[in-house]
Order: C-alpha cells, then structure tokens, then sequence
C-alpha cells in the first residue's frame, strides 16, 4: 500500500513539473487573445436630416426666394412647427449678430418629407440687408424642433450682389439728348447681380445726397447680368438739364431697391457742375489798336472745373442791364484752358466798335451760347460803364 501511494505522488510530482515547464515555454500573448471578441461599430442612428441645397432668388418680386428643403437623413421628417427662417449675414455662420430677413413655418405643407423627398417653398423677405451683410442664409429647422441625425448642415445660402456707380462724366449735347452723361456701374458684391428690373435714375441736385428737393433728370432701365467685378459703362441721355442752383448731377443705381445688397448707401455717383460768373467789368477806355477795352473779371462759382474750349464771351452796348434785341454789339473774345472750382481769370475785352446813343451800359456775357453746361445759367452777365 505504501509503495502505490508513493507511486501515485511522484507520477502527480513529474505531471506538474511538466506543466509548469511547458506554460514557462509559451510566449507572452495580449491580454485580448484567446478573450471576447471587440465590440462591433454601432450602425448609425436613424432619423431625418434636414438641408437646405438651394435658395434662388425671385426675379419677378424683390427679397422673394424660392427655398428648397430636403431630407439627407435615414427617416421621415414631420414638419408640424418646424420654422424656415432668413438673415442676413456678414459670413455663412448663422448667429446672434445677424440681421434679420424673413420666417416662415413649414406646417402649411405636406407635414412629411419622407428620406431623399425635397420641397421648394416661396420665403418672402421684407427687411433689406444690414451695412457688411454679404450673405442670405436660410435656416431649416431654425428652433430646433426635429431631433436630426446631423445639426450642423441646415443652412444654406446666397451671396449678395453690390452696385455702386463709380464714375460719372458729363459730355454735353449728344444727338437727341441736349444734356448726356457716361455712367460707370460696378458690381463690388460678392455674388451676380440680377438687373431684371433694375433701374438707373438721374437727378439735378443741389448737394449730394439725393432728396425730395432734387429734379428728375432721366431715367433707364438695366437688364442682363452683372456678375461680380463686372462693369457696365453707358450713355445716358436726359431731355431735361438741371435748374438754377442745382450743382450735381446724381446717378442712382436701384434707387428702388429692387436689388438686394450688401450696401444699400454706395448706390449713388455725381458729376458736379460748373457756374461761370462775370465778377467785375472795369473800361480801360483806349488800349493800343482797340478805341474801346474793358478788363472783365470771370470766376467759377461751381463745384467743378470749367473747361473753356469753344466758351467765348460776347460784349454788348446796352440802355439798361438786361440783354435784348435792342442792344448793340460791342465785341467778341474767346476763351480757352480750364477754369478749376473757386478759381477766376481777369482778361481785356478789346472792342472795335463803341456805344450808340442812348447806350449807358457795357455788358459782358460769358458762355453767352450756352456751350457749358452750368448750374446756373441766370448769373453769367456783368455789367460795366460805357
């Protein structure tokens, strides 16, 4: 008996020995090999998942969009209180600083949009743009009502145009306008500008901010499109000029707003006018060949320069101060160069030929065929003594 125990402990001596020799042997392996499998991903969560991949523009109604709405997500959306709403902005974030364009609720459609389906519905704004608002954004869902998949692609957007004219010149006479303008307007936005509908109005003015006291000049229609960047340069012929006292000619691009844009105060170019005015008219009495010579004093009272190319003045004998048919003619001196705002010319108005009887007056009229353009055409006579 003794000898079987003594046999059984040593084959179970030599059985662990073994084991332990052959588990010291193993390489050391990861903690995971030979465990549990990993978790497998998680498919994603269902539900819908509202985006905005268009707005468009309105032509036929100013700050009208056709907005549309579509579902990316993997279930249906109900839109029973869901808000569509539109600020203006001056980067495609939507915050607390934007200004706001227009809202509407989605309720009066179909309430569900099922995944994929998309729905165009019309968005009218009625506030314009703030100073710096380059964009239209449009916000689905803006309460967060719906519980989405993906709440950071709800919004979509429009970049504004920006007409500005930039560059105004008066011609003069030209064909069958007597008073003619080249207007220079540029789209400085950062989106195309649709002119459908889009006017240009010009006015007389006596500054330069336009006002209920300015007189309408002229007025055209744009068309076409002017992308961002893009110029336009045209005619512009008006049959009426401007009236005494009006220095400026104004020309103002969408004065109805009928364009939204990012600045709606930049809309707005003049040409100034200039205003000659005999000052001073003084006789010399005889000077070398000419028996009757006069120094007359000429100043441009305008806000713009004078250019004197074809500008003569006329010198008339005269029984009182205000030139007519009854007058005599005296002489003729034409001028030349170019007169800046404020600045005045003194010349002699040499004359061959003196006063009639019954003649007390020499009257001096600068620019007496009208050949510049002035805003003042009442004031260009100065009267000196025979």
């Amino acid at each position: 008996m003794k000898r079987m125990v003594f046999a059984l402990c040593m084959a179970l001596t030599l059985a662990m020995s073994t084991a332990a020799a052959t588990f010291a042997a193993q390489p050391a392996r990861s903690l995971l090999a030979g465990g549990p499998t990993a978790a497998a991903p998680r498919p994603p969560a269902k539900g819908p998942d509202l985006v905005v991949p268009a707005v468009v523009p309105d032509t036929a109604h100013p700050f009208n969009y056709a907005v549309t709405v579509q579902n990316a997500g993997t279930a249906s959306a109900n839109f029973k209180g869901v808000v569509l709403r539109g600020v203006y902005s001056p980067d495609t974030t939507v915050d607390p600083s934007d200004t706001p364009a227009c809202q509407r609720t989605l309720s009066d459609t179909n309430l569900t949009l099922g995944m994929g389906a998309a729905l165009t519905v019309p968005v009218t704004c009625s506030l314009a743009p703030g100073a710096g608002d380059r964009y239209l954004l449009v916000q689905a869902d803006a309460t967060n009502l719906i519980r989405e998949t993906d709440e950071s692609n709800n919004v979509g957007s429009v970049p504004l145009a920006d007409l500005t004219v930039f560059a105004v010149s008066n011609v003069g006479t030209n064909g069958d306008y007597p008073y003619n303008y080249i207007v220079s307007v540029k789209n400085v936005g950062i989106g195309a500008a649709d002119l459908t509908g889009v006017s240009l109005r010009g006015y007389y003015s006596a500054d330069t901010i336009p006002d209920l006291a300015d007189h309408p000049a002229c007025l055209w229609a744009l068309n076409g499109t002017l992308a961002a960047g893009g110029t336009i340069d045209f005619g512009y012929g008006c049959p009426d000029g401007p009236q005494s006292g009006d220095n400026y000619f104004l020309a103002w691009a969408d004065a109805t707003n009928r364009l939204p844009e990012s600045n709606e105060s930049n809309n707005v170019g003049r040409v100034g006018f200039p205003d000659l005015v005999v000052q001073a008219v003084n006789n010399l009495g005889a000077n070398g060949p000419y028996p009757y010579n006069y120094t007359v004093f000429v100043l441009n009272l305008g806000p713009a320069p004078a250019n004197l190319t074809d500008v003569y003045v006329e010198g008339y004998y005269s029984a009182d101060t205000i030139p007519d048919a009854a007058d005599h003619p005296g002489c003729l001196s034409t001028l030349n160069g170019t007169l800046a705002p404020g600045q005045g010319m003194t010349f002699v108005h040499s004359c061959s030929y003196g006063p009639q009887p019954g003649d007390n007056h020499f009257l001096a009229w600068v620019d007496a065929a009208n050949h510049l353009l002035e805003s003042n055409e009442s004031n260009n006579i100065g009267v000196g003594a025979v």
